[in-house]
Order: structure tokens, then C-alpha cells, then sequence
């Protein structure tokens, strides 16, 4: 019912009229982005392994991220 990070991060691809593939954001090797979006636009999914979906990302650095 429910596709999931990586499922939902390639399909915002469509909508935001991203080009590239994605790739990893250089100051945070747990994520990745599709940079090429039209009107700068980026869309990027961050993965914390074994974490949980309401977890403490501020050692993370979400807020620098988003």
C-alpha cells in the first residue's frame, strides 16, 4: 500500500522534471539528489540506516539539508 522512501524519491523525479540520475550530495554521504530539476529545483532522499521513521537526525544534519 505504502511504496516506501526510495520508491516515493523516484517518482518525485516526473513531477519536478528531473534529467540526471541520482547522486551523492558530496557533505552527506547518506544521501543522494537529482540536481538537473527544472527551476533549480532538488529532490533528495537521506537514509539513516537502522534508524527509525520518527528518529533525532539534528547529528544528521537534516536542518543543513532541508
Amino acid at each position: 500500500m505504502f511504496p516506501g522512501a526510495p520508491k516515493n524519491f523516484a517518482t518525485w523525479r516526473e513531477p519536478n522534471t528531473c534529467s540526471d540520475q541520482p547522486q551523492p550530495l558530496p557533505q552527506h554521504s547518506a544521501c543522494q539528489a537529482y540536481d538537473m530539476c527544472k527551476d533549480g529545483a532538488e529532490t533528495i532522499l537521506c537514509t539513516v540506516q537502522n534508524g527509525t521513521h520518527c528518529g533525532n537526525y539534528r547529528s544528521f544534519g537534516i536542518i543543513d539539508i532541508a
